[in-house]
């Protein structure tokens, strides 16, 4: 949101953690079971989310989950790509 202001956060979640607030979602919307799809940090979140709730995930799409934070060599070689993929015509 434009202008939108600072969260105040001391402790940023876990992945765990997030995994587990889906369950919330899940119960405000009503739903009892859901596909989920992530991407990166986002992967491993759904994967938590599967694994600690199975009766309510259906399927997972996981999109270059990380285990670890990427070494300099992998964002080196990411970004390479990534310049590589939309320089070449």
């Amino acid at each position: 949101e434009l202008q939108a202001t600072d969260l105040e956060i001391s402790k940023y979640p876990k992945l765990e953690d997030l995994a587990d607030e889906l369950i919330c979602v899940l119960d405000y919307f009503k739903l009892a079971q859901v596909v989920c799809m992530g991407e990166g940090a986002g992967a491993n979140i759904a994967a938590n989310f599967a694994l600690k709730h199975p009766n309510n995930c259906l399927g997972l799409l996981l999109i270059q989950p990380i285990v670890s934070a990427a070494s300099l060599i992998e964002s080196v070689r990411f970004k390479l790509n990534t310049c590589l993929l939309y320089t070449s015509d």
